[in-house]
This record gives structure tokens, sequence and C-alpha cells, in this order.
């Protein structure tokens, strides 16, 4: 509460006017006495601040929790704290899968001069359970995550719910269907293992996942019109999610195929690699981007296009579409750990190629995480 003295003591004056005897002062002293007691100095605000939680960070990743808010308002003596349902709240662009810092704002609703900003520091996700719901292209993306992820210390869990060439429509029906047709890929000590004829009702509902990831087959990833069970399929995997407030829907942009590729599904882009790439950013901008159920995506396919504009060039699968086992994977791995984790990828050690084209990779998935949709030549072209 501020000190307006000026208005009291006018307010004082105007009292003392009117008194018509030693009473009426009297009474008008007791008056005054009441409001510079009402008025004092311990009523004065000194600061205000605003916080959240303990350090003001926020998981990578993670929604802000408006219950960790504060609103702070210190007098002399006590301090005043103001919680989410008494104050405003201005996040700006707030973009949780950014490393970027936030800044927010919060105002009191009763009295707009009362108001503080304060600043969440972004935090590197240190543990980290997703699952894949794809194909061959999703083991693809796994296959170095557990090397990659232990190198920058973060606890990891991934496994990948695999049909050879399965698109979003045939994944809806079998989770519809129950069907156990599926080959789950997972972690056994330090290799990959796997479990046949697995539900996808049954393996989401396993565990606590942070994310699911969904991909559309690689032949239709730039086709609109393939993308429209997708809802579906969301609103069916919701059903088995253990905790809704807590998973989050992501989505693997997969990647052009190599330009010398004779993959079947390639002529519906003209056997051209950048039709091919620009038709699945217009499929993702229009059908993933839309869908607010999607939380954020893995930028795979621009990360591998940047990398194609390297000394690497365009080699970076084994058959013209897949990957390639060393360098293509070690791409998508990082890019997935990157762009769900937040963790400074350059600090990593670990690597299946020389050291010359790891830094390719590494620059490929940076520039893919700040420019998602759009290529970024490589300064490593030699």
């Amino acid at each position: 509460m501020k000190i307006y003295k000026p208005l009291v003591l006018f307010s004082i004056g105007l009292m003392l006017m009117g008194c018509s005897n030693k009473k009426d002062i009297e009474s008008v002293e007791e008056n005054q006495s009441v409001e510079e007691t009402i008025f004092s100095e311990e009523d004065t605000i000194v600061s205000i601040d605003a916080a959240y939680g303990e350090n003001d960070e926020i998981i990578f990743g993670d929604e802000i929790d408006e219950s960790l808010l504060s609103l702070n308002i210190h007098y002399k003596n006590k301090t005043e704290t103001l919680t989410s349902k008494d104050f405003d709240i201005d996040v700006g662009d707030f973009d949780a899968f950014s490393d970027k810092d936030v800044e927010i704002q919060l105002t009191s609703k009763d009295d707009q001069t009362i108001t503080a900003k304060t600043t969440l520091k972004k935090k590197v996700r240190q543990n980290l359970k997703l699952l894949f719901i794809g194909n061959s292209f999703s083991e693809d993306t796994i296959q170095w995550m557990y090397e990659i992820s232990d190198s920058l210390n973060i606890n990891l869990k991934v496994e990948n719910m695999n049909i050879g060439g399965c698109n979003i429509r045939t994944h809806f029906d079998n989770i519809d269907n129950d069907n156990k047709v599926y080959t789950r890929n997972y972690r056994a000590g330090n290799s990959w293992a796997s479990e046949y004829n697995v539900g996808l009702r049954e393996e989401i509902a396993s565990d606590d996942w942070d994310f699911i990831s969904l991909q559309q087959v690689s032949d239709l990833a730039g086709v609109v019109d393939s993308y429209q069970f997708l809802p579906h399929l969301i609103n069916e995997i919701g059903w088995y999610i253990k905790d809704t407030n807590h998973t989050r829907i992501v989505w693997n942009m997969t990647w052009a195929y190599q330009s010398d590729c004779t993959h079947s599904g390639f002529a519906r882009y003209g056997n051209d690699q950048m039709k091919m790439y620009k038709a699945i950013l217009a499929a993702v901008e229009e059908e993933v981007l839309t869908n607010q159920r999607i939380a954020t995506l893995i930028p795979n396919g621009t990360a591998i296009q940047n990398a194609r504009t390297s000394f690497l060039g365009d080699t970076l699968t084994r058959d013209g579409y897949h990957m390639s086992y060393d360098i293509g994977r070690y791409i998508v791995g990082l890019m997935a750990i990157k762009a769900l984790t937040g963790a400074n990828i350059d600090d990593c050690t670990y690597s299946p190629t020389d050291e010359k084209t790891t830094t390719v990779c590494k620059e490929s998935v940076n520039n893919a995480f700040k420019n998602k949709y759009q290529i970024t030549d490589s300064i490593y072209t030699e």
C-alpha cells in the first residue's frame, strides 16, 4: 500500500475548518492518529518481484506451470505473495522447445501498478522417456541415441514400435482393433533387442512416457491427403496414455530420398529430391503444425538436407532412402536428442565417424534446430 500524506493532511485540514468546538477538534485529532496509523511507513511498498519455483528454471520442453508462479510484494516488515489466481500472466512468444530463456510479466488483477518480470532459464531435460510409433525410419533414428545421450549425461529410455513401411492409416487400424503386429525395438544392456507381436495399446500404457513420436511412411510424407487419419490416431493413443497432462505427442519429420534413389514411391515427386523435401514441409505445415495435440517436431528432414550441402554431398543413405549405418543414423539421432532435450550437442564426445565428419553432423543438426523449415548451407564444403 502506498502512502499519500499530502492527501491525508488536506483532508484533516478540511475537517478542522468544519470544527465548531474543542470537542470536535479532539475528535479530529483522534482521526488524525488513525489515519497516520493506516498510512504508516510500514505499509510502504519497498519492492516487487516475480518468481517461478525456487530457481526460476524450467525444463526444456515443459509448459509453464502457473502454480509455480508468484508475485511478491515486499513491505518494510512483511511480504505479501500473490498466487496465479490473483494476477495476469504475459509469457510473450514462449516456446517450450526453444533453448532461449523466456521473460514472464505478472500483473496484479486488482492493481495494475503492481507488476514485475522474471526470466525463466531453460534447463536441459536430463531424463527422457521416448516411444516411437513408426517404421524403419524411426529405427534409423534411435540407433545411436543411447551412445549420444550417455555422452551428454542424459538418462534415456527409448523404444520403437516398428512395422516396415507402416503408414498413419495402418497405425490407426492397429490400435483401433488392438492388433498385436508390431516389433518392439528396445535396449537390452549395450545392444538392441526385439520383441515380436506386440500391440500399441499395451506398449503405450507400459510407462509414463515423456513423448510419443509419430511419423508418416516415407513415400507418403509429402502427400497431404495421406494424413487424414492422423487426428484419429492421436485420439486413440490418448485413451492409453497413463497421464495425458504429462505425455505429449511429437512428430518425426522424415527426409527426402537420395537423388539416385530407385524406390517406386520417389516417382510421386518426379524423382526430384528437392521437390520431395518441399512437399514434406508443405504437408507438415498443413497437417502437423495445425494440430494442437502435437507439441513439436524433430526436423530430421531439414538436418539431412543441411548435411547434403557439405562436402559429404548426397551420400547419407545406404540404399537411397534408409540412413547410412554410421553418418546418416548419427545425424538423425543427434537431431532427436537436441530437439527433445535442448542439450548442447557440441559437448557430445561420441561419434561413429571421423572428427571432420562429426563437425558437419553437429553443424547440420544445430542449424536445423534454429531453422526447422529452411535449408542452411554448410560452411564445410571441402
